[in-house]
C-alpha cells in the first residue's frame, strides 16, 4: 500500500540507538565528579559561554523576546505619502521641461 505504515517502529518512537545516547548522556551528567568539575569551570569562568546561558535558561527560563511596535501613524503615513506625491509631480514638472527643450533644440536645428 502507497503511503501507508506497515512495519517497524510506531510514530515518535525513537530508535534503540537514541535511547542508549540518551542513557549515557543522562549518567554522565548525573555523576557527582562530573557535576563538581562543570561547578569549577563555572566558578573558574572557563565554561563556553553558550553553555553557560543555557544553564540560566534552564535555571530560570528564556527570557521573554519583544517586538517593538513601530510608533507611526496613520497621519505619520499620510504626510509620506503626500510627501512622496509631490516629489513625484516636481519629477514629472522637470521631465517635461526637459522634454520641451529637447523638442525645441530639435526643431531649431532642422528649420
Amino acid at each position: 500500500m502507497k503511503g501507508k505504515k506497515t512495519g517497524g517502529r510506531t510514530k515518535g518512537t525513537p530508535n534503540k540507538a537514541t535511547r542508549e545516547v540518551k542513557t549515557f548522556c543522562a549518567s554522565l551528567l548525573e555523576s557527582a565528579r562530573y557535576q563538581r568539575q562543570l561547578r569549577e569551570r563555572v566558578h573558574k569562568g572557563t565554561l563556553p559561554p553558550a553553555l553557560e546561558a543555557m544553564l540560566w535558561h534552564y535555571a530560570y527560563g528564556v527570557p521573554r523576546q519583544t517586538v517593538a511596535e513601530p510608533k507611526s501613524t496613520t497621519s505619520d503615513l499620510v504626510r509620506a505619502l503626500e510627501q512622496t506625491v509631490e516629489q513625484a509631480r516636481r519629477a514629472i514638472a522637470c521631465l517635461r521641461k526637459t522634454t520641451i527643450a529637447a523638442r525645441t533644440d530639435v526643431r531649431d536645428n532642422v528649420l
